[in-house]
This record gives C-alpha cells, sequence and structure tokens, in this order.
C-alpha cells in the first residue's frame, strides 16, 4: 500500500513538473507563446463567448479561423484564434469586407494584416501575424476605451508578446 502511495506521488509530481507552470504565458503552437500582461486572465469560452466570437470574427464561410483562447483584460477583450487552411492574404481579404463606422488604419504585407476600426461603441483591433512558415495566429481584441485600443491592442505591441 505504501508503495502505491510514493508512486501516486510521483506520478503526480511527474506530471505537475512537465506541464506549463508559467501562468504569465499562454502556450500556442509550433512551441510559440504569447505573454499575458498584468491583471490578464484566460477564461474558459463559453457559449456566449463562442457565440459572440463567431458573429464578429468568424463569421466568413471561406475563411476558418477558430477560437483558440480568450483573454479577459481590464477594460478589453482578446479573441486569440487558430486559422485553419487559410493564407495571410485570404484572410486580409475576409476582414476588409467587415463594415466599420470608422477605420483608423490598415496594413497588410507579407508577414502581418492590421486593421483598427471603431464599430459602435466598440474600438477593435483585428491582428494577423505569420509567426513563422508554418504557424499563422490571429488576435482579435476589442474594447470600449479608444487610448487602449491604440496602446494595448496595437500591432507593434502585440507582436512584442509573442515569443519562441
Amino acid at each position: 500500500m505504501q508503495k502505491l502511495r510514493l508512486l501516486s506521488l510521483l506520478l503526480c509530481l511527474l506530471i505537475t513538473s512537465c506541464s506549463e507552470s508559467n501562468p504569465d504565458t499562454l502556450l500556442l503552437f509550433n512551441n510559440h507563446k504569447f505573454a499575458l500582461q498584468p491583471g490578464e486572465t484566460v477564461i474558459q469560452a463559453d457559449s456566449g463567448i463562442a457565440a459572440t466570437y463567431k458573429q464578429r470574427y468568424n463569421n466568413e464561410a471561406t475563411v476558418q479561423l477558430p477560437l483558440y483562447r480568450f483573454v479577459r483584460g481590464k477594460d478589453y477583450l482578446l479573441f486569440i484564434a487558430a486559422p485553419f487552411h487559410a493564407s495571410l492574404d485570404r484572410i486580409a481579404e475576409s476582414r476588409n469586407k467587415v463594415q466599420a463606422d470608422t477605420v483608423f488604419s490598415e496594413s497588410h504585407d507579407r508577414q502581418q494584416f492590421h486593421r483598427y476600426y471603431r464599430l459602435g461603441k466598440k474600438y477593435c483591433s483585428e491582428w494577423v501575424f505569420a509567426m513563422d512558415t508554418a504557424s499563422m495566429i490571429c488576435i482579435f481584441g476589442e474594447t470600449t476605451e479608444r487610448g487602449i485600443a491604440e496602446t494595448v491592442l496595437n500591432p507593434s505591441e502585440m507582436k512584442k508578446r509573442i515569443t519562441q
């Protein structure tokens, strides 16, 4: 019986030592990581969050952007998606079709696409980044605070948060 307890304890220690232990980092794919800022929390996406995401960001039939993780920050939301069988150009074309009250900026090159706009009371920042030749990530941020959209949700800040 004591050997069984010892074996169970060793197994638990092995499992916990191999798991992601840094709560300030979100493990992405292909060994990439996304640094969480103070006050950000990874939340389990419930049906309401999933419906909001699908309606706003994953509503184009030709481009699949399944929700990977949902992050809640102080006064903003981040939807992190893992593009599925979609090129950067196709995603950019799809996202440019989204109607906006005001488009503040757009950019598109070989490595990334970014669009910052206002839709109703929300300021939205969409960023698609080719992390390497095999991986892309989409980060959709929204807030009611323009200052947050221009600082926390801007593409240069997002890019700094992705490491390998």
